[in-house]
């Protein structure tokens, strides 16, 4: 079982890898620094037939490729779709417009605000079956 983030700051992959080794949820965490890294591993993955993350984190600001647009790359392919992952917003931003636009995606489960804490973790494992 794969969870995918993709934030530019790799404090929030240790903080997620930590917490998911604490709970001993048997989940590899994969790290990506951009979208366009995260696109990169989800096409390879499509194109290998191989597992694709059950659940996919997301940061809205990051370089190359910010996480609206990769939404809307992501929205578009209907191979991902397929994929049946969920996909969380984490950002520091507070803004209700962010908020609201992430509403109009269907494949985002929730939109949380930095830090992860245990608890946000232990709601997103839930959700999905993972705990």
């Amino acid at each position: 079982m794969e969870i995918l983030i993709i934030d530019d700051e790799k404090v929030s992959m240790q903080l997620l890898e930590r917490l998911v080794t604490r709970m001993g949820i048997p989940a590899k965490v994969i790290w990506k620094r951009n979208g366009v890294e995260g696109m990169d591993y989800l096409d390879q993955a499509n194109q290998k037939g191989s597992g694709f993350p059950k659940v996919i984190i997301l940061d809205l600001n990051m370089p190359l490729l910010d996480g609206w647009s990769f939404l809307d790359i992501y929205s578009q392919n209907s191979d991902f779709e397929k994929q049946n992952s969920t996909v969380y917003i984490l950002t520091s931003s507070i803004s209700g417009y962010d908020k609201a636009r992430a509403k109009k995606y269907e494949v985002v489960a929730d939109f949380i605000s930095k830090p992860l804490g245990l608890d946000e973790v232990r709601v997103i494992l839930q959700k999905n079956n993972l705990s």
